[in-house]
Protein backbone atom coordinates (compact mmCIF):
# COMPACT_ATOMS: atom_id res chain seq x y z
CA UNK A 1 0.00 0.00 0.00
CA UNK A 2 2.13 2.91 -1.13
CA UNK A 3 -0.18 5.57 -1.79
CA UNK A 4 0.60 5.61 -5.05
CA UNK A 5 -0.75 6.01 -8.64
CA UNK A 6 0.55 6.00 -12.12
CA UNK A 7 4.55 5.82 -13.06
CA UNK A 8 5.35 6.07 -9.26
CA UNK A 9 3.28 3.22 -8.32
CA UNK A 10 4.52 1.20 -11.15
CA UNK A 11 8.04 2.14 -9.80
CA UNK A 12 7.13 0.70 -6.16
CA UNK A 13 5.92 -2.08 -7.41
CA UNK A 14 8.53 -2.67 -9.35
CA UNK A 15 11.25 -2.19 -6.84
CA UNK A 16 9.08 -3.97 -4.06
CA UNK A 17 8.49 -7.03 -6.16
CA UNK A 18 13.23 -6.94 -6.16
CA UNK A 19 12.37 -8.31 -3.26
CA UNK A 20 9.22 -10.03 -3.20
CA UNK A 21 8.21 -11.34 -6.32
CA UNK A 22 5.06 -12.62 -5.92
CA UNK A 23 3.98 -9.09 -3.98
CA UNK A 24 0.61 -7.28 -4.76
CA UNK A 25 1.05 -3.61 -4.69
CA UNK A 26 -1.85 -1.75 -4.26
CA UNK A 27 -2.53 1.35 -6.05
CA UNK A 28 -4.22 4.20 -4.22
CA UNK A 29 -7.95 4.01 -3.96
CA UNK A 30 -10.65 5.44 -1.89
CA UNK A 31 -10.98 4.10 2.09
CA UNK A 32 -13.69 1.45 1.17
CA UNK A 33 -11.55 -0.38 -1.51
CA UNK A 34 -8.55 0.25 0.52
CA UNK A 35 -10.05 -1.67 3.69
CA UNK A 36 -11.04 -4.13 1.62
CA UNK A 37 -7.57 -4.92 -0.03
CA UNK A 38 -6.51 -4.57 3.81
CA UNK A 39 -8.76 -7.37 4.64
CA UNK A 40 -7.32 -9.57 2.53
CA UNK A 41 -3.96 -9.24 4.38
CA UNK A 42 -2.72 -12.20 6.71
CA UNK A 43 -0.10 -10.16 8.45
CA UNK A 44 0.79 -6.33 9.02
CA UNK A 45 4.34 -5.13 8.49
CA UNK A 46 5.11 -2.26 10.04
CA UNK A 47 7.16 0.09 8.07
CA UNK A 48 10.08 1.56 9.53
CA UNK A 49 11.75 4.02 10.58
CA UNK A 50 8.51 6.06 10.46
CA UNK A 51 5.48 4.29 12.07
CA UNK A 52 1.51 4.30 10.84
CA UNK A 53 -0.63 5.53 12.30
CA UNK A 54 -3.88 5.07 10.81
CA UNK A 55 -2.75 2.12 8.69
CA UNK A 56 -2.33 0.64 12.56
CA UNK A 57 -5.90 1.60 13.57
CA UNK A 58 -7.35 0.02 10.15
CA UNK A 59 -5.19 -3.49 10.64
CA UNK A 60 -6.11 -3.77 14.22
CA UNK A 61 -9.81 -3.38 13.77
CA UNK A 62 -9.99 -5.57 10.79
CA UNK A 63 -8.07 -7.89 13.47
CA UNK A 64 -4.32 -8.37 10.88
CA UNK A 65 -1.78 -9.15 12.95
CA UNK A 66 1.23 -6.84 13.45
CA UNK A 67 4.89 -6.22 13.92
CA UNK A 68 6.55 -3.83 14.03
CA UNK A 69 10.87 -2.96 14.36
CA UNK A 70 11.32 -0.36 16.92
CA UNK A 71 13.73 2.24 17.36
CA UNK A 72 15.16 4.36 19.20
CA UNK A 73 13.81 7.75 17.66
CA UNK A 74 10.15 9.21 18.83
CA UNK A 75 9.11 8.44 14.68
CA UNK A 76 9.86 4.79 15.42
CA UNK A 77 7.94 4.20 18.14
CA UNK A 78 4.52 5.15 17.39
CA UNK A 79 3.70 1.60 16.41
CA UNK A 80 4.91 -0.56 19.08
CA UNK A 81 3.26 1.92 21.25
CA UNK A 82 0.09 1.96 19.77
CA UNK A 83 0.76 -2.44 19.92
CA UNK A 84 0.67 -1.82 23.58
CA UNK A 85 -1.80 0.12 23.99
CA UNK A 86 -3.77 -2.55 22.21
CA UNK A 87 -2.31 -5.06 24.25
CA UNK A 88 -0.91 -6.85 21.89
CA UNK A 89 1.95 -9.28 22.26
CA UNK A 90 5.35 -8.15 23.45
CA UNK A 91 7.11 -10.71 21.10
CA UNK A 92 5.20 -8.75 18.21
CA UNK A 93 7.87 -5.60 18.95
CA UNK A 94 11.20 -6.21 17.52
CA UNK A 95 14.46 -4.28 18.00
CA UNK A 96 16.66 -5.25 15.38
CA UNK A 97 16.08 -5.91 11.75
CA UNK A 98 17.06 -9.85 11.62
CA UNK A 99 14.65 -10.29 14.65
CA UNK A 100 11.77 -8.10 13.04
CA UNK A 101 12.60 -11.01 9.77
CA UNK A 102 12.55 -13.94 12.37
CA UNK A 103 8.92 -12.79 14.16
CA UNK A 104 7.86 -12.18 10.24
CA UNK A 105 8.80 -15.85 9.79
CA UNK A 106 7.21 -16.96 12.54
CA UNK A 107 3.93 -15.39 12.21
CA UNK A 108 3.85 -16.94 8.38
CA UNK A 109 4.83 -20.16 9.90
CA UNK A 110 2.58 -20.72 12.88
CA UNK A 111 -1.22 -20.35 11.55
CA UNK A 112 -2.08 -21.02 15.01
CA UNK A 113 -0.34 -18.14 16.44
CA UNK A 114 -1.07 -15.93 13.56
CA UNK A 115 -4.98 -16.68 14.43
CA UNK A 116 -4.61 -16.59 18.30
CA UNK A 117 -3.13 -12.45 17.50
CA UNK A 118 -6.10 -12.30 15.51
CA UNK A 119 -8.36 -13.36 17.86
CA UNK A 120 -7.06 -11.34 20.21
CA UNK A 121 -7.80 -8.28 18.10
CA UNK A 122 -10.86 -9.50 17.19
CA UNK A 123 -11.54 -9.23 21.27
CA UNK A 124 -10.30 -5.82 21.76
CA UNK A 125 -12.54 -3.08 21.55
CA UNK A 126 -9.98 -1.30 18.75
CA UNK A 127 -12.21 1.74 18.57
CA UNK A 128 -12.43 2.17 22.64
CA UNK A 129 -9.09 1.83 22.83
CA UNK A 130 -8.04 4.48 20.21
CA UNK A 131 -11.17 6.64 18.93
CA UNK A 132 -13.29 6.93 21.60
CA UNK A 133 -13.43 10.37 23.24
CA UNK A 134 -15.53 9.61 25.71
CA UNK A 135 -12.99 8.42 28.15
CA UNK A 136 -11.13 11.47 29.14
CA UNK A 137 -9.36 9.56 31.88
CA UNK A 138 -5.62 10.92 30.33
CA UNK A 139 -7.03 14.09 28.65
CA UNK A 140 -4.17 16.11 29.83
CA UNK A 141 -1.47 13.48 29.70
CA UNK A 142 0.45 15.06 27.12
CA UNK A 143 1.59 18.38 28.77
CA UNK A 144 1.97 16.26 31.87
CA UNK A 145 4.30 14.41 29.85
CA UNK A 146 6.29 16.65 28.57
CA UNK A 147 6.52 18.90 31.78
CA UNK A 148 7.51 15.70 33.58
CA UNK A 149 10.16 14.84 31.07
CA UNK A 150 11.56 18.38 31.28
CA UNK A 151 11.71 18.24 34.90
CA UNK A 152 13.03 14.54 35.06
CA UNK A 153 15.42 14.31 32.22
CA UNK A 154 18.48 13.63 33.79
CA UNK A 155 17.05 11.16 36.24
CA UNK A 156 15.41 9.63 32.95
CA UNK A 157 18.46 9.38 31.32
CA UNK A 158 20.15 7.38 34.58
CA UNK A 159 17.45 5.17 34.87
CA UNK A 160 17.80 3.74 31.07
CA UNK A 161 14.16 3.01 31.04
CA UNK A 162 12.19 3.82 27.61
CA UNK A 163 8.81 3.64 28.58
CA UNK A 164 6.24 4.49 31.53
CA UNK A 165 2.96 4.37 32.19
CA UNK A 166 0.84 7.27 33.50
CA UNK A 167 1.01 5.67 36.78
CA UNK A 168 4.82 4.32 36.61
CA UNK A 169 6.08 8.08 35.51
CA UNK A 170 3.99 9.45 38.43
CA UNK A 171 5.49 6.66 40.57
CA UNK A 172 9.13 7.68 39.03
CA UNK A 173 8.62 10.83 39.25
CA UNK A 174 7.65 10.79 43.62
CA UNK A 175 10.22 8.52 44.02
CA UNK A 176 12.57 10.48 42.47
CA UNK A 177 11.53 13.81 44.14
CA UNK A 178 11.76 12.14 47.66
CA UNK A 179 15.47 10.80 46.76
CA UNK A 180 16.38 14.79 46.21
CA UNK A 181 14.49 16.36 48.90
CA UNK A 182 15.96 13.66 50.77
CA UNK A 183 19.73 14.06 49.51
CA UNK A 184 19.61 17.51 49.84
CA UNK A 185 18.62 17.52 53.79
Amino acid sequence: FPNMVGLTWFQAGKEIRKWMPNAVVYPRTDYNEYLRNLNQCDIHFSTFPFGGTNSNVDSMRLAVPMVTLEGLEPHSQSDAGMMRTAGLPEWLITYHPSEYERVALRLIDQDSERCAVAEQLRSTDIEAVFLDRGNQTYADDMLEAVSWIYAQHENILASGRRYWSVDERRAFGSERTSDLATARR
